[in-house]
């Protein structure tokens, strides 16, 4: 029987799950949100992107603004 050769059990490799993405937990940190601006929002927000010199796109922008609203907000709770 030396010419027989076994095959070697593979390990099993975990693939994306297909369907619905999971509604909470660790997978979803992020999660994503569609709003509409009206047009002078979303020019003060490109007038933004134009003056920094890292040029940013705008959804990171829309982020930045979102957290210091956030937390000046805090601040003037907690006074």
């Amino acid at each position: 029987m030396e010419g027989l050769q076994f095959m070697e059990k593979r390990e099993k490799v975990s693939r994306s799950q297909t369907g619905r993405p999971p509604k909470y937990g660790r997978a979803m940190l992020h999660s994503p949100i569609s709003l509409r601006l009206p047009a002078p929002v979303v020019e003060q927000i490109d007038a933004i992107v134009a003056s920094r010199m890292d040029q940013p796109d705008r959804t990171a922008v829309i982020r930045e603004l979102i957290v210091e609203a956030l937390m000046a907000r805090e601040k003037t709770k907690k006074r």
